[in-house]
């Protein structure tokens, strides 16, 4: 039977985060669910710790999105995990979603499943700026170039993984915004990437706090890194 972790990077997400474990508990309470508090200054960590069949990593002090998804992977490889699952931890990505995933991985040779809102006829229940969308179009066109493969989606982070990309995102794991660059790593490998449609809902809570200027700083730091960092070599 495959073991299976869903892995949650969570930072200051108090008002979402309950909410959210009670719903993929209500759905999936089979499943292992690893929450990893990036150094939240509210009440993330008494939320989460309050939810008894969550597994719990507090980082004490904030260390970006991508050093905590890289330390829920190196905690799923030396667990002995078969595939993870990640998801946002304002409740974005639906629970709904994940038995997809798990067909995905079951029955697919691919290493690395991306949740994308924008494939053919599933482009719903996602809005954002027209800057935020030509700057995907534009780094679905840059990934293209650099790795010959079209991914429709390339900053959601709703993706799952096999025990190779595991492996491989322990080791290895971009920081700041990783998703393009982590598609990038898995090509890099040699890897199979898949898209399978998915919604993507409104924060159950909060605001985002990624701002025009966020966008615009993120695109041009994403870019760079893709360029420069195209010949990394992979430890298969």
């Amino acid at each position: 039977m495959m073991r299976v972790l869903i892995l949650i990077p969570c930072h200051n997400e108090s008002a979402s985060i309950g909410q959210l474990l009670d719903e993929i508990h209500k759905l999936h309470s089979h499943l292992d669910v690893l929450v990893i508090n990036d150094g939240s200054t509210d009440d993330s960590l008494e939320v989460i710790r309050s939810r008894k069949h969550v597994k719990v990593l507090n980082l004490p002090y904030n260390t970006g999105i991508g050093a905590t998804v890289q330390t829920g992977f190196q905690w799923a490889l030396k667990y002995n995990y078969d595939a993870v699952i990640r998801l946002d931890g304002d409740g974005q990505h639906p629970p709904a979603d994940i038995p997809a995933h798990l067909n995905a991985l079951r029955e697919d040779s691919a290493d690395m499943i991306i949740g994308s809102r924008f494939l053919k006829k599933h482009d719903i229940g996602y809005t954002s700026t027209f800057a935020r969308r030509m700057g995907i179009y534009y780094l679905r066109s840059l990934l293209k170039l650099l790795t010959g493969q079209l991914i429709y989606d390339p900053t959601s982070g709703f993706i799952s993984c096999n025990k190779k990309a595991i492996k491989w995102f322990a080791e290895y794991y971009p920081y700041d915004y990783p998703e393009p660059e982590a598609i990038q790593r898995v090509k890099q490998c040699n890897g199979r990437i898949i898209e399978i449609p998915t919604s993507m809902r409104p924060r159950l809570a909060g605001k985002s706090r990624i701002t025009t200027f966020d966008s615009l700083y993120y695109f041009i730091k994403v870019s760079l890194a893709l360029i420069l960092f195209q010949g990394r070599k992979c430890n298969r």
